[in-house]
Formats: C-alpha cells, sequence, structure tokens
C-alpha cells in the first residue's frame, strides 16, 4: 500500500491537531452494533475476579488496535462470518460476555472476597450483556489515521490521529467510576471495526481487570485460528483458556481471612521493586499536598475509617504533588532499526560488570533520553517503571496464554545527575535488571497477601503521572502482530490509550507478509512516546537519540 506523505512541523502540530478533531467527527457512518454471546453457554457463575486482577480495576479498559491494508481487510467483510467464530471462541472466555460489579451484601463467598470495593463477576446468566460488536464506515484513507512523518526528522512520526479513542468500542466504565451508568450498557469486552476507505481497523477492548496486553493478543491469536477452522468448513477446536479465581488466589501466602495482614508477609512484599504512593498520605509541611478537590477527596472512605483507625492509622510515602502538570504532551512515535537495538544493548554490555538484556538497554536507553530531554537537576530524583508480565514467576508458573492481569509495574528512584553521566545508560538498564530479577515467586504471593488485606484496593497508586516520571510498557512479543483473519496480518499495531508525559509504548514494526524476524526487536523498534512539547523537542533533536 503507498502512504500518502503527511507532513508535519512541530510549531504548526497543535493547531492542525485541533482543526483534525473537528472535522472529524462526521466521518463514519454506523452499520452494525449487536451483542454477541457464546456459541455454547456457560454454566451461570457468579464470584470473585481473583486477586492479581484486583488493582487493575480502576484502570482505563485494555485495547489493542490493529490496522489491515487493502488487501488484508478483505477478510474482514464478511460480518457474519466473523460474528460466527467470535461467538465461537467466546465458549472458551465466557467471562468476556458477562458483568463486573462490587461485592454486595448477601454475596456468599470467603471474608476476603467480599471486603471493601472487592470486584465480583457473573457469567452465564439470562441478562449477561455479551460481547459488543460494532462496525462502522469511515470516510478517510489509513493514510490519514497511521503515523505520518515529521518534517526535517528522519525516523519520528506524529501519532495523535492513530491514538483516537472513539476507534475502540464503547464500554462500561471502571466500576468505581462516577456516572457508570453510561452507553456501554454494562458490556465489559467488545470489538470494534471501522472500514476506512483502502483499509480496516479492527480494535478488540475489555475491562482491565479480566486482561493485559497479553491476553489481548492471545483472545486474538485465538479468534483468528477459530475463524481460519470455520472458513475452512471444519469444527473449530477451542483453546483452554481456565480463568479460575481458586486455583489464582491459592498462589497467594498466609491467612487471607484474617483481621489483619501478616507482618512478616508484607516485609517479603515490600522487597518487591515497586512504589507505593499512599493516596492517603500527607505532607506534613503542607507544601505538597494534593489541590483542594482532590484533598477532600483522597480520605479513607467511611466504609473503611473504622478499620483505618483502628490500626492507628498508618500512612505510606505520599504522591510527588509538585511533579504533577496540566500541560497536554505531544505524542510521536520514534523508529529505530534492528541494529540501532543492537548497538544500544552492545554498548550498555560493554560499560556493565553484570547482564544486561537488549530489552534492559533499549528501556534504559529511552529513560536516558527522556531525562535529557526534560533537562533535570543533578539531584533530582527520577521515577522509572517498567511493566513486567509476571505469569511465569509464580509457583507453580502460569501458561503464558492465561487471561487475566498479571501485570506488575515495577518501579524504582534514580538520581537524575546519575542517569545523565555519560554511564547512565548502563545505571539505568541495570536497575532494570535487578527490579526484574527481584520478582521471585515468594515476592508474588507475598505480594497477593497484601492485595486481599488492602483496606481499599485502590488507595496505592503504583504510578504518578508527574514530570519525573517515566513509564514504559512493551507490546513488541504480543500475539496481536500475529492476527491475520486470513488475507495477512496488521500493517500496524498499537495499544489504545491516553498517554501521559513521560509514558512510553515499545512496540514491533508489523509486517503484513513475508518474514517478522525471531527476534521482538525485528525487523525494528517502534516507540509510541507522550512527551511535554519542549522537552520532545529537544528529545527529537539528540545527537544520541538512536545510540
Amino acid at each position: 500500500m503507498k502512504r500518502k506523505q503527511n507532513v508535519r512541523t512541530v510549531s504548526n502540530y497543535q493547531s492542525e491537531l485541533t482543526e483534525a478533531v473537528h472535522c472529524r467527527t462526521n466521518t463514519t457512518t454506523p452499520v452494525l452494533d449487536v451483542r454477541v454471546h457464546p456459541a455454547s453457554k456457560a454454566a451461570p457463575h457468579t464470584g470473585p475476579i481473583p486477586l492479581v486482577c484486583v488493582p487493575a480495576v480502576s484502570m482505563p479498559n485494555a485495547a489493542g488496535l490493529v490496522f489491515y491494508d487493502a488487501e488484508g481487510a478483505a477478510a474482514l467483510d464478511d460480518l457474519d462470518a466473523l460474528q460466527r467464530s467470535l461467538a465461537a471462541v467466546l465458549s472458551a472466555y465466557p467471562q468476556l460476555a458477562g458483568r463486573l460489579r462490587l461485592t454486595q451484601p448477601g454475596d456468599e463467598g470467603r471474608p476476603y472476597t467480599k471486603r471493601y470495593k472487592r470486584t465480583w463477576m457473573s457469567y452465564g446468566q439470562a441478562d449477561d450483556p455479551g460481547m459488543r460488536f460494532t462496525v462502522v464506515d469511515d470516510a478517510r484513507s489509513l493514510a490519514e489515521i497511521l503515523p505520518s512523518p515529521l518534517e526535517g526528522h528522519s525516523g519520528i512520526y506524529q501519532l495523535e490521529a492513530v491514538y483516537d479513542l472513539s476507534l475502540g468500542p464503547e464500554l462500561s466504565k471502571p466500576i468505581d467510576a462516577p456516572g457508570r451508568g453510561d452507553g456501554g450498557d454494562g458490556a465489559t469486552a467488545g470489538v470494534k471495526i471501522t472500514r476506512f476507505t483502502d483499509g480496516a481497523a479492527l480494535c478488540f477492548a475489555s475491562s482491565h481487570a479480566l486482561f493485559d496486553a497479553g491476553a489481548l493478543g492471545t483472545f486474538l491469536h485465538d479468534w483468528t485460528a477459530v475463524h481460519a477452522e470455520i472458513a475452512a468448513g471444519k469444527t473449530p477446536t477451542l483453546p483452554s483458556r481456565p480463568f479460575d479465581t481458586d486455583a489464582l488466589d491459592a498462589l497467594a501466602a498466609g491467612d487471607l481471612d484474617a483481621d489483619a495482614a501478616d507482618p512478616a508477609l508484607v516485609e517479603t512484599e515490600a522487597a518487591l521493586d515497586v512504589f507505593r504512593y499512599d493516596s492517603w498520605a500527607r505532607d506534613p509541611t503542607g507544601k505538597d499536598n494534593p489541590p483542594a478537590p482532590l484533598d477532600a477527596a483522597l480520605v479513607p472512605p467511611a466504609e473503611v475509617d473504622a478499620l483505618d483507625a483502628a490500626a492507628g492509622r498508618p500512612r505510606g510515602t505520599p504522591p510527588p504533588w509538585h511533579t504533577a502538570s496540566g500541560a497536554k504532551p505531544l505524542t510521536y512515535g520514534l523508529e529505530f532499526s534492528a541494529d540501532d537495538v543492537r548497538r544500544i544493548h552492545k554498548t550498555t554490555l560493554a560499560g556493565s560488570d553484570s547482564f544486561v538484556s537488549p530489552q534492559d538497554a533499549f528501556a534504559a536507553h529511552i529513560f536516558r533520553l527522556i531525562a535529557r530531554a526534560r533537562q533535570h537537576s543533578p539531584e533530582t530524583q527520577l521515577d522509572f517503571e517498567v511493566a513486567c508480565d509476571d505469569r511465569r514467576r509464580f509457583d507453580p508458573p502460569l501458561p503464558e496464554t492465561a487471561p487475566g492481569c498479571f501485570n506488575v509495574c515495577l518501579g524504582f528512584n534514580v538520581r537524575a545527575g546519575d542517569v545523565l553521566a555519560p554511564t547512565g545508560g548502563v545505571v539505568a538498564a541495570q536497575r532494570v535488571r535487578s527490579a526484574i530479577e527481584g520478582v521471585t515467586s515468594e515476592r508474588l504471593a507475598a505480594w497477593l497477601h497484601r492485595r486481599a488485606h488492602d483496606l481499599d484496593p485502590t488507595r496505592e497508586w503504583i504510578v504518578f503521572p508527574g514530570n519525573t516520571t517515566v513509564c514504559s510498557t512493551n507490546w513488541a512479543r504480543s500475539a496481536l502482530y500475529d492476527a491475520d483473519f486470513g488475507a495477512g496480518r496488521p500493517c500496524y499495531v498499537h495499544n489504545l490509550v491516553h498517554g501521559f508525559g513521560g509514558y512510553l509504548v515499545i512496540a514491533r514494526k508489523a509486517v503484513p507478509r513475508g518474514e517478522q524476524g525471531s527476534k521482538w526487536f525485528e525487523p525494528g523498534v517502534f516507540v509510541a512516546l507522550w512527551l511535554e512539547e519542549e522537552a520532545m523537542g529537544r528529545l527529537i533533536a539528540d545527537p544520541e537519540l538512536r545510540g
């Protein structure tokens, strides 16, 4: 597919974005909006979601968006066939057609599953909402949506058009969000197909409590496999994807129903490199506290205030409110070749006295670039965070295909001066490696124990979106890249999310047809980065951008 060259400069980016948002409101025509239910109805089920998924309840929906060129999009024309195969694969994922709710008086279950703000799921019921399946036609071409080159900067792209939340299905809001009674009609998962003039986009989204990025890719891979078998006239072979709360919660250590957490397990859990910003904590000097509206809201809820008082109202580290910024970040894509990644890794290894992986070195390289671009003073403490898939780190290990949310966002502080020094890439890479190797089955079991005893599962924040924070997630190994409905793989893959300044997604360059390469960074890497405007300008001009 030959792509139109939509070139934008940094200076005219914001004005063109405003115009584009205004003009795109009338480009779509509704085609279909239905609910799809499992072909084989599951036995009625009502019960708690696994502890490992509870922290994700308040997060925005997980959403994977794949684009197909005109040839690949032809496989999405038969909407009846897509619905049949979707219904078939939902038989292996009945929770995606069900509901999520907060625990209610009268729920039958163990005490820890009925504590404040615990989430329950139900499916196999007569009133299941089903999975939302939406199709629209869009008068735009793919060239108007996909990343477009930034003038004067080779391998740099502007991405705002592709991060359009209207490309995703409308679903229920997180269960504790204000005004949850929205147009999602209770649906916790959905598919939206947008048919452009020369291609198509397919977005699969789910409540983050049910799916993380890895599970998104597995589901789409399972769907395309079932779709291919049905298209070939075969009876589809359904995958085994159990989502068993009892089995997953059995991985937790200690007594989950006790009145308080085990102090020894709390100490074990504290060894994990994870930020635990306490939203109930306040700066005793009064200089670094939340603004007035939040100050009144971020307090112990009435339902648990007595328990908090009985425990002596212990408080942790307050969020660094002074780093918060209301400035809207730019969203750019940074392209790196496989040779760039190899060179960055080789340089990092040469300066390190311990093992670091290519992924450690590459994430550290981006961290350092952002620190340079933000021009931090040497004594500034920086928050670096890396999302880590922990499926294989439990005892016993879980399959990589397990549905649910198993991401733990690892975090650690680094002094800016240490990262800005010539050896800063090595320092950051070693800290990334140390954090990952610190995720042991013993600490994860203790982490689950703490989740069972949280007074409020939304109290602690593992990420604070301030101007000293960099948060990285890696989609390069996602099965989304293999989502072939019969006419080719996607030509572009990304997660549909509104990031904050300092948030980045490391992705793999998509190859619709032909060889992709065996390494996660082959044939190349594409980094989606959100960053403050002035810092972004400095970053893309950095002579060390590609190592």
